[in-house]
């Protein structure tokens, strides 16, 4: 029986992991940005939920007319 001749494989090519590089901070970043940021990011959401209910929901509007 006759086998064709096993060919040698180049060599992998070596993975070099780039370095790492110096976290940038963006402006607006501060410590006390974020924190500001964070208080007021649930209550941007609850109004934004409570307007969308409002659009599609006709008990919510009447509920909204009433409290006003």
């Amino acid at each position: 029986m006759i086998s064709p001749s096993p060919t040698q494989q180049p060599p992998a090519p070596e993975r070099v992991q780039p370095g790492s590089t110096p976290i940038r901070r963006r402006t607006g970043e501060t410590s006390a940005a974020r924190f500001i940021k964070a208080l007021l990011r649930p209550i941007f959401k609850v109004f934004y939920f409570i307007i969308n209910g409002i659009r599609t929901h006709k008990l919510l509007t009447l509920l909204a007319i009433v409290l006003l």
